[in-house]
C-alpha cells in the first residue's frame, strides 16, 4: 500500500475542489444560455436576410408590372384619344368607316376600362409587397439591436467565466506545488478513468465520489490503516481522504 503524508492527502482535496470548480467553469463555458441566445437571433438574422431579399425581389418585379400595365393602358388610351379625336373632326364622312370608328371608341373604352381594373390591382400587390418587405426591414432592425446586446452579454460573461479559469488555473498551480508527484500521478490517472473524480472525502463511512456507503469489510481496513496509508475506494477507486468527519 502507497504511503504519502496525511497533510498531503488533504491537499489533494483542495485539488480535487479546485478541479471539479475548472470543470464546471468549462462546462458553464461551452454552454452559455448568453451565447445560446446570441446564436437564435443570428439565425433570426440569417432567415431575415432571406425573407428580404425575397421580399425586395418580390416588389421589383410588381414595379415591372406596373410599369407594362401603366405602358398597356397609355398604349390604348392613346388610340382612343386618336380615334375620339378623329370622331369629333367630322373628317369621316362615310357611314361605314363611322360606324366602324364609333365600335373602335367604344371599344378601346371597355379595353382601357379593364386595362386599368388591372393596373390598380397589380398597384395593391406593389402596396403590399413594399409593405412586406418594411415590415421585414422593421423587425431586422429591432433584431440588430438585439444582436448587438447579445454580442455584449456574450462578451462579457465569457469574459467573467475566464477570469474564473485563470484564477482557478493560479490556485491550482499553487496545490500542485504541495503534492508529491507520485501522489499526484495517482490522482490525475484515477481521475482520468474516473469522470473526474480522483479523490473524495471519506464522510460518516461513505465515499464523496460515488456516494456509496463503505461496508463493514471496507471500513475494518480504513480503520486499521496508519495515517499515511492511502486508501481507494472499492467502488469508484477514488483515494480516500480521512477527516475528522469520516466516522472512524
Amino acid at each position: 500500500m502507497a504511503t504519502f503524508d496525511p497533510w498531503a492527502q488533504l491537499k489533494v482535496l483542495d485539488l480535487q475542489a479546485c478541479d471539479t470548480a475548472l470543470d464546471q467553469a468549462q462546462f458553464k463555458l461551452k454552454r452559455l444560455p448568453e451565447a445560446q441566445r446570441l446564436q437564435e437571433l443570428q439565425q433570426i438574422a440569417a432567415d431575415l436576410r432571406l425573407r428580404e431579399a425575397a421580399g425586395i425581389t418580390e416588389v421589383a418585379d410588381r414595379e415591372l408590372d406596373v410599369a407594362k400595365a401603366e405602358e398597356d393602358v397609355a398604349v390604348v388610351r392613346e388610340r382612343s384619344s386618336k380615334d375620339q379625336h378623329l370622331l369629333d373632326s367630322g373628317a369621316i364622312s362615310d357611314s361605314k368607316q363611322l360606324t366602324e370608328l364609333q365600335h373602335e371608341v367604344t371599344s378601346l373604352a371597355r379595353r382601357q376600362a379593364e386595362l386599368e381594373d388591372v393596373e390598380i390591382e397589380i398597384l395593391q400587390q406593389l402596396e403590399d409587397a413594399q409593405k412586406n418587405l418594411s415590415t421585414i426591414q422593421a423587425a431586422q432592425a429591432a433584431n440588430n439591436e438585439e444582436l448587438a446586446k447579445a454580442e455584449v452579454a456574450v462578451t462579457v460573461a465569457v469574459a467573467e467565466i475566464e477570469a474564473s479559469i485563470d484564477s482557478l488555473n493560479h490556485q491550482r498551480a499553487d496545490i500542485v506545488a504541495g503534492i508529491p508527484s507520485d501522489l499526484l500521478k495517482i490522482y490525475d490517472k484515477v481521475r482520468a478513468d474516473n469522470g473526474g473524480i480522483g479523490a473524495a472525502r471519506l464522510y460518516q463511512q461513505r465515499c464523496d465520489g460515488c456516494r456509496i456507503q463503505l461496508n463493514t469489510t471496507a471500513m475494518s481496513v480504513v480503520r486499521n490503516a496508519k495515517p499515511e496509508d492511502l486508501i481507494r475506494c472499492e467502488e469508484c477507486r477514488a483515494i480516500l481522504v480521512r477527516t475528522a468527519e469520516s466516522g472512524l
